[in-house]
């Protein structure tokens, strides 16, 4: 599958999520079996641990369809980016996308913590906080820090060599967008032209 299809079959698998409108699903016993051997996902998705953002539900996926990498704030640390190095060169994965969310718990602490003035954190909050702490400095307005927070996220997976090859390459797609908790509906503003 090629990136701008791979794209499309995002959006729609979220308008049919928003419209409750789901495809019957293949994540049967049966369906299971046919990916033993190995998985062939259209997308890779890095996106935030919060229980409410489930991309494998937001896009009406099936087994097999989405490879995703969650934590907290949906950042990039080394990990993260093994993980997409790995979906791009061992699975062919030809979309990455970085999904923010509306009412993120791990933005909005990030950006108490500068709003109170604090230059760092305690507790191994540290490592999210040193991620997110770039957009919440950047960011004029509270509410797009989500959006700038997986730009930036975008920003450091571009650092990486093997990742830059491929999107440098035209092989793969990289692109943002942001989780609407109450409609449900995923707002893509860096479609990665």
């Amino acid at each position: 599958m090629d990136k701008k299809t791979a794209l499309l079959k995002l959006i729609d698998g979220n308008k049919r999520f928003t419209e409750n409108n789901p495809a019957p699903k293949k994540n049967g016993a049966d369906d299971r079996k046919k990916f033993i051997n190995g998985q062939q996902p259209y997308a890779a998705v890095l996106a935030c641990s919060d229980s409410r953002v489930s991309p494998e539900i937001i896009f009406d996926a099936s087994f097999n369809e989405l490879f995703v990498v969650r934590n907290a704030g949906n950042i990039a640390t080394e990990v993260e980016t093994a993980s997409i190095e790995y979906a791009l060169e061992h699975l062919g994965v030809k979309l990455v996308l970085i999904m923010g969310h509306e009412k993120c718990g791990a933005v909005k602490a990030a950006c108490d913590i500068v709003d109170s003035g604090a230059e760092d954190c305690g507790g191994n909050f540290k490592a999210v906080f040193n991620q997110i702490r770039p957009s919440v400095n950047k960011s004029k307005d509270k509410a797009l820090v989500e959006c700038d927070n997986a730009a930036h996220t975008k920003q450091r997976l571009m650092e990486n060599e093997i990742i830059k090859k491929f999107a440098g390459a035209g092989e793969v797609m990289i692109v943002c967008a942001r989780y609407k908790i109450e409609s449900g509906e995923v707002e893509f503003f860096d479609k990665g032209d």
